[in-house]
């Protein structure tokens, strides 16, 4: 679309001209948008900021802008027009489209009584500007960012005074925004310090051994983490590479889950070492206790009786005493894993409280978490 060239010999203006002018964006440069009418034509000039030389700019007549769409024959003069594009600036409805140093589209969308819409393009050509048209634009410039401060001016005094006003309220806010930050960490903090990487529980299942953990004065950091040593389906059933990870290492717990899908185990603060065959010992740990996760009860250590087993590694595995036992190839080999002795080791438990009542059994997981 060719526009109409521009008229000779200057660029004086009509007195009683019509002009708007506004800022828009075209791909990464921002241009100032002039148009104003002069005699019969419509003359629409669009600056660079960055480079005020760098501009376009070119002359419609009345008769010519009508011609390029029907939907513009149903405005009466160039007036209407000007006051259509200065409507679509203000709704940020106006696009630029550089295609080359040589040619800027100003395009923009206008719906005819009828409802149908057309998009209207008028090319603007690279053009010279004189001196004086330069040191004008400039100054509208220089009006228009002083309105703009005069503006932002108004806007601070008026959040000065609503902050003064409302100071106490304001105060409030940050307070009662600082407490749900709190909140929040030390939210965050409860959820670091119960994670557990477990097969067996989840965090929910094993609240009342937490709770029972925090509890005993031999474990000083309240904010522990487990620390997963072993896991049977992963580093395998066989009880001597057990005792290579475990032994030796205090605040160990135990979770089994058996065959039978009964989950439970024991913790000790003393741990285990590995003994010859028939080199067994068995240290007191009066902090030790067993725990059923199916019925949410811990069965304490009776002070004195309970002792942990250091055993031959090569049958054996994390034993409590006769009371809670289990043995190589635990995964996959049927062994008998409770005694009558529970009752004398530990308070107000029995067989019961366990596997089903069922003494025998293999596992279908085993993890040793050490507790720091």
């Amino acid at each position: 679309m060719e526009s109409m060239e521009a008229p000779t010999p200057s660029m004086d203006y009509d007195k009683n001209s019509k002009e708007i002018s506004f800022y828009i964006k075209s791909n990464i440069d921002t241009y100032y948008i002039k148009i104003k009418t002069m005699k019969e034509y419509l003359v629409i000039t669009a600056l660079n900021e960055s480079n005020i030389k760098n501009n376009y700019s070119s002359y419609f007549t009345f008769d010519y802008l009508k011609n390029i769409s029907k939907s513009m024959r149903y405005f009466d003069n160039l007036e209407d027009i000007i006051s259509f594009i200065e409507d679509k600036s203000k709704k940020n409805e106006i696009i630029l489209k550089k295609e080359n140093d040589e040619k800027l589209n100003i395009e923009f969308k206008i719906i005819s009584p009828n409802g149908k819409e057309d998009n209207i393009l008028l090319e603007l050509k690279p053009q010279k500007i004189s001196d004086k048209e330069m040191i004008s634009i400039l100054v509208k410039k220089v009006e228009y960012l002083e309105k703009e401060v005069e503006i932002l001016k108004d806007k601070i005094n008026k959040s000065e005074d609503i902050i003064s006003k409302n100071k106490k309220d304001i105060l409030s806010l940050f307070e009662e925004i600082n407490i749900l930050k709190n909140n929040n960490l030390n939210k965050n903090e409860i959820k670091k310090e119960t994670q557990i990487d477990s097969k067996i529980v989840n965090i929910n299942d094993i609240d009342f051994i937490i709770k029972r953990l925090k509890e005993s004065p031999i474990i000083d950091n309240k904010n522990f983490q487990f620390n997963l040593l072993y896991r049977g389906t992963r580093d395998g059933d066989d009880t001597i590479k057990l005792h290579q990870i475990c032994d030796k290492k205090k605040n160990i717990i135990i979770f089994m889950r058996s065959e039978q899908g009964n989950n439970y185990g024991g913790f000790s603060n003393v741990g285990w070492e590995s003994r010859k065959v028939r080199e067994y010992e068995y240290p007191i740990d009066d902090n030790a206790f067993l725990f059923s996760v199916n019925k949410k009860k811990i069965f304490n250590a009776k002070n004195g009786e309970n002792s942990i087993c250091w055993i031959n590694s090569d049958k054996y595995g994390l034993c409590f005493n006769g009371s809670l036992v289990f043995y190589n190839k635990f995964l996959t080999k049927e062994n008998t894993n409770f005694y009558n002795t529970l009752s004398s080791h530990f308070e107000n438990c029995s067989l019961n409280d366990f596997n089903s009542g069922i003494e025998s059994c293999k596992f279908q997981e085993l993890e040793v978490f050490e507790i720091k």
